[in-house]
């Protein structure tokens, strides 16, 4: 017996059944913490399978041509098959499930309608093009024409897809997060192919960004509105009369009773510098940027008045420059030197 004859043999007779066992054996493996893998791989199972096997009997072993009309059939089948088990397998690897996985894509629905749509056209041109030898050259030079006039229409739209889908893979953000950009500030509320929304809730505003914009952004992320903060810092001066410890003493009860929606109510002040004036404080907290009252603006303009009252209950000076002014009739021109008393 011809050695091709008997692995053809081999393959179809134990390596097709083996085949099935062990996907049937994933199936059921995935059955409860990926459903619509295994429901993928069922179709696998039950559509593909069959008629491969049928066709590779026809082909490799009847020795039945590929131009014979019953193999065109039962291979057009194969590949209607491999459509109807392929669609499924894509939304299996591609949609997250409910613990994210390193390596699951987070792909919007567009992007599920353009691959189904490519796999689908690809396998229509081999049915027709490869299967039953219809010439699709005129079709194929008039969907490229096509393709160049649509592109041409739809770049910013086609911009903002590209731009969208970088943005995921990058991942820069995520839904919850308090973002700022281009003096552009708010929490991620949504994200599709075409656009981010951006909610503030102390404006009570919804502003949608193009993903075109965002893509040359300079975006700062602050972490989660509703788990994280940001961290502030605003600078104070007091005189040298006033004794370092004290004024540490004094600032860091900033954060005591405020009406004011701190992630931690602890207010941390630091010395930062000495000048010709007084000592340089610097007063770091930690706020939801996303708060009421307008968020970081608010933190900064109450504490800065809880500090102005403060410093007057403890008798701190917050010293302001001192200048000298010179008061000089000059009806015949300015003097070549300042008069001295």
């Amino acid at each position: 017996m011809d050695r091709t004859l008997l692995t053809w043999l081999l393959l179809l007779g134990v390596g097709f059944p083996l085949l099935g066992v062990l996907l049937n054996e994933a199936a059921e493996r995935l059955e409860k913490p990926n459903p619509l893998l295994a429901l993928a791989i069922r179709k696998i199972l039950q559509y593909v399978l069959p008629p491969l096997a049928v066709l590779l009997l026809m082909q490799r072993l009847l020795n039945i041509s590929s131009d014979n009309n019953t193999s065109r059939w039962v291979e057009t089948g194969m590949w209607l098959a491999i459509i109807l088990a392929g669609v499924p397998l894509i939304n299996a690897l591609l949609t997250p499930s409910m613990q994210e996985e390193p390596l699951r894509l987070r792909v919007p629905n567009l992007f599920f309608q353009v691959l189904r749509a490519f796999v689908v056209l690809a396998i229509s041109y081999r049915i027709l093009g490869g299967v039953w030898q219809i010439d699709l050259s005129g079709l194929a030079t008039a969907a490229g024409v096509g393709s160049i006039a649509i592109a041409v229409a739809l770049q910013d739209t086609l911009s903002n897809l590209m731009s969208g889908f970088l943005v995921l893979l990058s991942k820069p953000f995520e839904i919850g997060d308090y973002i700022s950009f281009d003096q552009i500030q708010g929490v991620v509320v949504a994200q599709n192919w075409r656009s981010v929304t951006l909610r503030h809730r102390g404006l009570d505003k919804y502003i949608s960004i193009p993903n075109g914009t965002l893509a040359k952004a300079n975006i700062e992320n602050f972490g989660h509105a509703d788990r994280d903060g940001q961290w502030m810092s605003m600078t104070c001066r007091f005189s040298y009369d006033d004794p370092p410890f004290k004024v540490l003493s004094v600032l860091a009860e900033l954060g005591n009773g405020l009406d004011l929606e701190l992630t931690h109510p602890t207010v941390y002040p630091v010395i930062q510098s000495y000048d010709e004036i007084g000592i340089n404080y610097d007063i770091w907290f930690r706020v939801q940027p996303d708060s009421n009252h307008f968020g970081i603006n608010s933190a900064r303009n109450v504490i800065s008045g809880r500090l102005y009252y403060l410093a007057k209950r403890e008798g701190l000076t917050l010293p302001y420059p001192v200048a000298l002014e010179y008061g000089i009739d000059t009806p015949r021109g300015l003097p070549e030197e300042v008069p001295r008393r």
